[in-house]
Formats: C-alpha cells, sequence, structure tokens
C-alpha cells in the first residue's frame, strides 16, 4: 500500500466562488416561482425528507453491518459518516429513477430527433407550455434535492479529491434544471436526470460496499463486483447515451429546429438558449474526468484490494473527525 496523502487541497476562493453561485441559484428560483405557495412547500418537504433519511441513515448502516458480520469496518467514525452521505444519495437516487421511468418510459422522448414531440409530431416544448403534472412534482423534487446535496456537500459531508469537481458538478445540474425550467424543456431535463440518476445507483452501491468492508479481505467480493458493473453502467449511460442520444439531440433541436421555439421566447431566455447546452458539454467532460478516476482505481485494483486503492486513490487521509478540523482551518 503507498503511503497515505491528503489528496483534498482547501481552495478559499474557488470554495467561496461556488458558494455564491449556489446561494444566486437559490434565491432566483425562489424569486422565479414566489407566486407559487404549492411549489414553494413541496420544495421545503422535499428538503425536509432528506434530511430525515440523512439521520437515520448511520443506524441502517449498523444493521447491514452486524446481519453480514462486518461491524469492524464500521468502529472507525469516518467511515459511519462515509457511509450516510452515501447511504442518504443512494435512496434518493433509486426513488428517483423509478419516477423518471414511470413519467418517461411511454413517451416517445428517447427516438432521436423526437424529444420536442408528442406522439402526433406536435411541438410540445418551449416557453409558456405547462408540463404534465407528474414532470412538475419531479423538477420540484430534484430542485429540492440538489440545493439541499449542495449545501450538505459544501458543509456536511467528508471531502475527497474530487470534492471541487462534484461541487461543480451540483451547481452545473442546478442550473441545468432552472434553464429547462424556464425555457420549458422539460423532456430533456427528465431524461437527463433519469441517466444521471440510474447510472448513481451503481456508485452508491459501490461505495456503500467499500465502507462497510465487503471486498476481499471479507471473502464477499461484493465491492469488486461492483466496482466491474459501475465501469459498465458509465460507458452504456454517461459515455454512449448521454452524448449520443441527448446532447447531440438538444444541440440539434434548438440550432437547426426553430419550430421548437416558433415566435415566442421567454422573457431574457436568450441566455438560457445560449447556456444551456453549455452546461450539458460541461457534465459530459466530468463524467470522462471520473471515468478517468476509475480506470484509475483499476489499476490499483490489480496491486491492491479495493478498500485500500478506493482510500488512496479516491478519499485521501482522513482523520476520525475530518469535518471538525476542516472548519478550524478555514
Amino acid at each position: 500500500m503507498g503511503t497515505k496523502t491528503k489528496l483534498y487541497t482547501h481552495i478559499p476562493w474557488l470554495d467561496n466562488a461556488l458558494t455564491l453561485s449556489m446561494i444566486a441559484m437559490f434565491t432566483g428560483y425562489i424569486y422565479y416561482i414566489r407566486d407559487d405557495p404549492t411549489t414553494i412547500m413541496m420544495f421545503f418537504i422535499c428538503a425536509t425528507g432528506a434530511f430525515v433519511v440523512v439521520r437515520t441513515s448511520k443506524w441502517f448502516g449498523h444493521i447491514i453491518a452486524s446481519y453480514l458480520g462486518t461491524s469492524t469496518a464500521l468502529e472507525k467514525k469516518r467511515n459511519v459518516r462515509k457511509f450516510a452521505d452515501q447511504y442518504w444519495q443512494f435512496i434518493i437516487h433509486l426513488v428517483m429513477t423509478v419516477m423518471e421511468v414511470w413519467v418517461s418510459h411511454d413517451k416517445p422522448w428517447w427516438t432521436n430527433g423526437r424529444m420536442f414531440v408528442d406522439e402526433n409530431g406536435v411541438v410540445d416544448t418551449g416557453p409558456g407550455i405547462e408540463p404534465l403534472p407528474e414532470v412538475k412534482l419531479i423538477y420540484i423534487i430534484q430542485l429540492a434535492i440538489w440545493f439541499y446535496t449542495a449545501v450538505s456537500h459544501r458543509y456536511f459531508e467528508a471531502r475527497h479529491k474530487d470534492y471541487y469537481v462534484m461541487y461543480a458538478h451540483h451547481i452545473c445540474t442546478l442550473a441545468l434544471l432552472i434553464s429547462s425550467w424556464v425555457l420549458g424543456v422539460f423532456q430533456t431535463g427528465i431524461l437527463i436526470l433519469l441517466v444521471h440518476d440510474a447510472s448513481d445507483i451503481m456508485v452508491d452501491l459501490l461505495k456503500m460496499s467499500n465502507y462497510l468492508g465487503l471486498d476481499e479481505k471479507s471473502g464477499f467480493y461484493c465491492t469488486e463486483i461492483l466496482f466491474v458493473l459501475n465501469l459498465i453502467s458509465w460507458l452504456l449511460l454517461r459515455l454512449y447515451l448521454y452524448p449520443v442520444y441527448l446532447v447531440k439531440t438538444v444541440w440539434e433541436g434548438w440550432y437547426y429546429h426553430t419550430e421548437v421555439w416558433g415566435a415566442q421566447k421567454p422573457e431574457n431566455g436568450t441566455w438560457f438558449i445560449i447556456l444551456l447546452p453549455i452546461w450539458l458539454n460541461v457534465l459530459l467532460f466530468m463524467h470522462i474526468y471520473w471515468f478517468g478516476l476509475f480506470i484509475r482505481l483499476a489499476i490499483r485494483l490489480l496491486n491492491e484490494n479495493a478498500h485500500d486503492a478506493g482510500r488512496e486513490e479516491y478519499e485521501g487521509h482522513s482523520t476520525e473527525s475530518e469535518p471538525e478540523e476542516r472548519l478550524k482551518k478555514q
């Protein structure tokens, strides 16, 4: 095993810039929905639900570890904390994937070039078009979750090597959701959320398995198996389906099929039309970055067990009370 190194380095100006961006987006979103009390109420209900799941996650982790006989893995406070961070995200990704499949499975959105039309070929996308109630509900839940996730990532969770990339990813996702809401392209948002949530389920399971010690040392080999499955799902969903079917269709739909917008554009919507495809490509570059990190992990797995490789390559060295130590330094 290599020498322990702390792979996370605090960069105050970058941390502050990302935090200000998050606050600005939250302020803008609340301003945008200020006349819709139902949406505001649902937003805070969802955030509260996420908080409740977080508070029960440590208890659930100990139950699993006791049942599988790997309780020693959770004797370290940092493993308990990291398992809790991942468990609540797993619950959210699983629930949202089911909801997004339910909404989109009978729609023609997955047909390349038909993301902006209904089953009769009629354009059903654009400013002023009211989304289906279930689609709007998913948007409200996702916005609440992502704002909560960004705050949790910034202030409460353990920081890993990709802390700033992940923080930027959260903000980029919020920008994508808000932009697609303003432009009325809800189909785009639902499919992009589905691709991300579905692939994140495997990532969550992989990390939880690692924190529970379900690797070759325990004789379960769950971490190694999940790592291979994660590589496959990442390649299929984020590096193939996402750019080939979603990003490509959005660019074609907006820049070559003007009938999508008709004669109307949202007030000050030009910036959203320009920026939304950019958010999509930024996310793609992040997918490539994380896949590269997975490949580096795979190389280390050839010489080390899954737990040690993950700690050295992704997590870095952390103390038992990392969040508290970090706050003292800032």
